[in-house]
């Protein structure tokens, strides 16, 4: 099974693929894509230009790491949450981490987690 590839956040929103890859042995579903990190804010783990396998969903459960929006501006982060808090860091520690609390939780908006 062959799915998209995106190079941009603004691509993967507008489902606008470059090109396509094979999925891994074992993974399957319409909801799938790869994301090519676009720079060094999960590195080491990710570095940039790999590509990234993902799931198109809107839940993410602690630890995850996930792509989400916040009005126009993407990230790719690991995130973690408490019921008033939610909290996205990068693995570069040279990025800050991205706080949200209360009313502002609406504010990030998840798009997809990272199939591991």
């Amino acid at each position: 099974m062959d799915i998209p590839v995106y190079s941009s956040f603004e691509d993967m929103e507008n489902k606008n693929a470059a090109k396509t890859a094979a999925a891994p042995t074992g993974v399957e579903g319409d909801d799938l894509f790869f994301f090519e990190m676009n720079d060094d804010s999960m590195e080491p783990r990710f570095a940039k230009g790999s590509p990234i396998l993902c799931r198109c969903t809107q839940k993410a459960k602690p630890g995850s790491t996930v792509i989400f929006a916040v009005g126009q501006k993407y990230y790719l982060r690991n995130m973690t949450y408490d019921k008033d808090f939610l909290t996205f860091f990068a693995e570069n520690k040279e990025y800050e981490d991205i706080f949200f609390a209360g009313v502002n939780l609406r504010s990030a908006k998840i798009k997809a987690i990272v199939v591991e």
